[in-house]
């Protein structure tokens, strides 16, 4: 009756222990300019440890402390950070039998901002010295991009830049304008700092960086586009000064400028006085010349956002609607077309069917239809590489608009300029 080999004399030896991890909870971290103190609770006695960094790597961790006696309520202090930044980290405990936790990662972010303003928006991205590398925080109007060439510092192999968005109705007040005339464009300021191993401020670089802004046409109401300028803020000297070596393409409100070294960035432009304003630059002129221009949606967004200013010009006003009714008349007739086409796969309306406005530095699947139905039919975007036939993108970029252009010339749509609008959404869906 005993089990195979086993006799009445055998004796048997069990050792026990723990095999459970510590379960971690109540994670925080209290910020000032340079210093973090994270916290933290586990269900049983372990270690403390912290590893961080301003990308996702956690490249660096605090040293072990807490190992004996070990505790349950963890605190960590972190120096030497960088102000104004956003961390990512992790906490990590041990209990006596070497059973090891990580918590998920999070994130605090060090004061420090200028007019201590809390940024709204923060984009991270690791850069390698000897590439091309690129980055680009939107917001829900203007964007800022910034492109460095190769061997951009010797400094170090890689580093990480990173963008936030600051509200310019508290950083503003505090530092004031580059000068008195000089009228702010957009909602925000951007703070771009370029960083070495968590720690370092790149202050400057080998080759000049590019730093890219875009802007809408209803930011620039009332403003001199001629006038547009680039400014950096140095908190050194506290004053503003223009960015060098600057290029401003109206067409598809872009500035893009060179700089050698990073701050907060802005964009400025000069008001029109009442007596030298010409048409299409308020509100009303605007609308006008977005109608005249086949780009009714934006017209008729513009006569609803600013309805009191149309109450005195009853004539545009109604030329916008009529507008706007021919557009949605022409829609319903090509959808019903489409109805009426059933299930043809291989008319030109269901195959290519676009919902929306498309212009020149635009990032929309719609861009890459668009790039698909040129390509098909005799305007290329390219003959090779990006944007060729079975290489086409979402991003509307110059070529793209120079084969919309030969379309609408060959087509007879006015105005050809590249911009896809209704008009010649409506005439590819008529064909």
């Amino acid at each position: 009756n005993y089990f195979p080999g086993f006799s009445n004399s055998t004796t048997l030896n069990f050792t026990t222990g723990d095999f459970t991890p510590p379960v971690i909870s109540n994670v925080t971290a209290t910020t000032s300019s340079t210093t973090a103190q994270v916290s933290w609770n586990t269900n049983e006695l372990s270690s403390s440890r912290v590893s961080y960094s301003v990308d996702t790597a956690f490249g660096i961790q605090s040293s072990l402390q807490d190992t004996s006696p070990r505790v349950s309520s963890h605190t960590v202090n972190l120096t030497g950070l960088v102000s104004c930044t956003e961390y990512n980290y992790k906490v990590i405990s041990a209990d006596p039998s070497s059973n090891t936790t990580t918590s998920t990662s999070t994130t605090f972010k060090t004061s420090g901002c200028i007019s201590t303003t809390e940024p709204t928006l923060i984009t991270s991205n690791v850069f390698t010295s000897a590439t091309t590398s690129s980055s680009t925080l939107t917001t829900d109007s203007s964007s800022i991009s910034v492109s460095t060439p190769p061997n951009v510092t010797s400094t170090s192999s890689t580093f990480v830049i990173q963008i936030k968005a600051l509200p310019q109705e508290s950083v503003l007040p505090t530092i004031g304008l580059p000068q008195t005339s000089k009228q702010q464009i957009g909602n925000n300021v951007f703070d771009v700092k370029a960083i070495i191993n968590s720690t370092t401020i790149l202050n400057s670089f080998n080759t000049p960086v590019t730093i890219t802004y875009r802007y809408t046409d209803e930011e620039i109401i009332g403003i001199d586009e001629s006038t547009l300028k680039l400014f950096h803020y140095s908190e050194e000297s506290n004053s503003w000064s223009e960015l060098d070596n600057c290029s401003v393409d109206q067409g598809a409100n872009v500035i893009s400028c060179f700089t050698t070294h990073f701050s907060i960035f802005t964009l400025f432009g000069d008001m029109y006085s009442s007596s030298e304003r010409p048409a299409g630059t308020g509100v009303v002129g605007r609308a006008q010349n977005l109608a005249k221009n086949g780009n009714v949606t934006k017209a008729y967004q513009l006569t609803e956002e600013w309805e009191r200013l149309f109450k005195d010009n009853p004539t545009l006003l109604l030329e916008i609607l009529q507008k706007k009714v021919i557009e949605l008349q022409q829609l319903l007739k090509s959808q019903k077309e489409q109805l009426i086409d059933g299930n043809s796969t291989t008319s030109s309306q269901s195959q290519y069917a676009f919902t929306k406005d498309l212009e020149k530095g635009m990032e929309d699947q719609e861009v890459k239809l668009l790039q698909e139905y040129l390509n098909n039919n005799g305007f290329e975007i390219s003959t090779a590489g990006e944007g060729s036939k079975g290489n086409e993108t979402i991003y509307f970029g110059a070529l793209t608009q120079e084969a919309v252009i030969k379309f609408q010339e060959a087509h007879s749509i006015f105005p050809a300029k590249g911009y896809f609008g209704s008009i010649t959404r409506n005439y590819i869906a008529s064909e």
